[in-house]
């Protein structure tokens, strides 16, 4: 998988369960996930940073079960 290219904030949300645009901005504004990259004038976020959220949600899981 290639993780350093940039994707859009509706990737994202898919990617989290199917969560809106205005939900990973707001997740952003909470400092979640981290700020975006604009391509013009669309805010983007890298797969890896993305992947890393969810990575550390599972970790998470992982110790709130032991």
């Amino acid at each position: 998988m290639e993780t350093d290219r940039l994707i859009s904030l509706l990737e994202v949300g898919r990617m989290l369960g199917g969560r809106s645009v205005k939900t990973v901005r707001r997740m952003i504004a909470d400092g979640k996930l981290p700020k975006p990259v604009y391509v013009g004038r669309t805010p983007m976020l890298f797969l890896s940073d993305v992947v890393a959220y969810i990575e550390k949600l599972k970790e998470n899981r992982k110790a709130a079960q032991s």
